[in-house]
């Protein structure tokens, strides 16, 4: 009992004859405690940087990839979704310098050998509904070809109020007449965009996935 007293006694004694030690002791928790707050947000500053050069260097490759068209003179025809009607889209495309210089667009009814224009509502004397939607669509028929021109991609045309019609048939007749106009060369593959993006701006240290690894999940 009396040696028991003794030991407690001695390292109360050791205690306060060193209080720096104590001090010292607080003072690392002090430290680590600040670096493992701050070291989690440092990793995601890094992170995000490097992925938004990863998106900018990404759209700068869809963007060098965007002039995919030989020049030449290209013709697209299709009915779209209505299959069961007569009516054919017909859309000739001017392709220079690769870009969209012409773009002309008609409608032809197979059945009458008509051209589908501003006097087609003719053949609907008495029905105000379908005299309406023969002006809508062939407003339609007038304007896609601007928004073709203006976007220089078909998937950038949105359709005009009341034509939907037209603007179905345009687009399907536009992809067909693109077809043949697209270059051998035209895109990069995912893989490819990948490797680019990786090579340019990956940071040291290894922080993102090597394109081939085992976890790469994106291929063509």
């Amino acid at each position: 009992m009396f040696f028991c007293q003794t030991r407690i006694l001695l390292i109360l004694s050791d205690f306060n004859k060193t209080p720096s030690v104590t001090k010292d002791f607080w003072e690392m928790k002090k430290i680590k405690i600040p670096c493992i707050i701050i070291f989690p947000i440092i990793l995601f500053i890094l992170f995000s940087f490097y992925g938004r050069q990863n998106l900018m260097v990404a759209d700068n490759v869809v963007q060098d990839t965007s002039n995919i068209y030989k020049d030449g003179l290209y013709e697209g025809k299709s009915r779209s979704s209505y299959t069961d009607e007569p009516y054919w889209g017909s859309v000739r495309i001017t392709v220079k310098g690769g870009s969209f210089t012409e773009i002309n667009f008609m409608i032809r009814d197979s059945d009458l050998h008509e051209t589908f224009n501003e006097n087609y509502e003719k053949h609907f004397q008495g029905n105000p509904v379908y005299i309406q939607q023969c002006r809508n669509d062939w407003n339609g028929v007038q304007t896609y070809p601007k928004k073709l021109s203006e976007s220089q991609n078909t998937d950038k045309v949105d359709a005009i109020s009341g034509a939907t019609w037209s603007y179905n048939i345009f687009k399907a007749s536009a992809k067909e007449a693109l077809k043949n106009a697209k270059k051998q060369t035209d895109l990069l593959t995912t893989r490819q965009q990948i490797d680019y993006i990786s090579k340019t701006c990956s940071p040291p240290g290894g922080l993102f996935i090597k394109p081939g690894s085992k976890r790469q999940g994106v291929y063509r």
